[in-house]
């Protein structure tokens, strides 16, 4: 069977997902709020390229060490009821939708956190998420979250080593789709036989240009930008 894999943040959701979650979490938990000074700290490392982006994202995630499962779950899927369903880029659905239709293999595939990616499980009913595994530890003083699998966080040539260790996913990219907005998934793009390019961004552009890839974009653009604007 035939598989199309679909990035999630700003291709089939406008924007980065896990900032979203941050607000959403800190407006349910406000006493938590204050864990806000170890993310601006670490956005200031960051910036001082002291620490890279899969450090960064452990840091944001950092209160969810400090809460209990359940609570965290129920969170979750609240989350993706609330900010990310509603959000879904139409256009971008659409073709999720006529893929599944043909009886395709749907796997979004993404950095973003799997423990609010699963809940998007029934937007389709053939849909397989792969994200990043976190796990947060429940002790000691200071708590900091873990990749809980070997290969970390779910980006870039990561995606690509994911579907060929896999048992369930298929060893060759014929016949496969593959949808993306960034460079960061050219890996991903070019071991699929069928890339399409989601409002790209300045280098993946260059490259659909230069392989003749389809790109799917203005309108794309409009929609992202207007539902940014919505809050």
């Amino acid at each position: 069977m035939s598989t199309a894999y679909f990035d999630f943040d700003d291709t089939l959701f406008p924007g980065d997902s896990i900032l979203y979650w941050k607000r959403y979490y800190f407006q349910q938990r406000p006493t938590r709020r204050w864990f806000q000074i170890f993310s601006l700290f670490g956005i200031f490392l960051y910036l001082l390229r002291i620490i890279d982006s899969n450090f960064l994202k452990r840091i944001f995630l950092m209160p969810l060490c400090y809460e209990n499962e359940t609570l965290v779950s129920s969170l979750a899927k609240q989350f993706v009821e609330k900010e990310l369903k509603p959000r879904l880029i139409n256009e971008v659905i659409s073709e999720l939708a006529y893929h599944s239709s043909r009886k395709k293999r749907i796997v979004i595939i993404s950095a973003s956190p799997y423990f609010y990616l699963q809940y998007l499980r029934d937007i389709c009913p053939n849909l397989t998420i792969v994200g990043t595994q976190i796990n947060f530890p429940k002790s000691g003083f200071f708590r900091l979250p873990q990749f809980s699998s070997k290969l970390g966080n779910m980006k870039g040539e990561n995606k690509v080593t994911y579907i060929l260790e896999s048992n369930d996913e298929p060893k060759s990219g014929k016949g496969c789709y593959a949808y993306s907005d960034s460079h960061w998934d050219l890996p991903l793009l070019r071991f699929c036989e069928f890339p399409i390019a989601v409002c790209p961004n300045i280098k993946l552009q260059k490259e659909a240009e230069a392989f003749k890839w389809r790109v799917i974009g203005l309108k794309h653009f409009t929609e992202k930008i207007t539902h940014l604007l919505k809050k």
